[in-house]
């Protein structure tokens, strides 16, 4: 359609994956992982954890602190973990927000 979608957090998630005998599901393992959170032009690696189906998603930063999101909307996106992604642009040292 053309239509684009502002957010302001964007959750890259390392997650493994298989397929099922129907090879048109995929099995997605969403206890634990490690990814990347990017926001104010930046990002930064982080891992994240959310347990059972009905779970929240719980981020952490590199140092194992609850990771600070800025606020806005947040788009998750949840990659296999054979891949590894590539930035062009160097990670700053601190996306969240500078509010005290």
């Amino acid at each position: 359609t053309g239509a684009s979608y502002d957010v302001t957090n964007v959750f890259m998630l390392s997650a493994k994956m298989s397929n099922y005998p129907i090879a048109k599901y995929r099995k997605i393992n969403l206890n634990s992982g490690t990814g990347y959170y990017m926001s104010a032009g930046g990002y930064e690696p982080i891992t994240w954890e959310k347990g059972t189906g009905s779970a929240s998603f719980k981020f952490y930063a590199q140092d194992g602190t609850e990771l600070k999101v800025n606020p806005g909307k947040s788009w998750v996106c949840i990659h296999n973990s054979i891949y590894t992604p590539t930035f062009t642009a160097p990670a700053p040292e601190n996306t969240s927000s500078q509010q005290p």
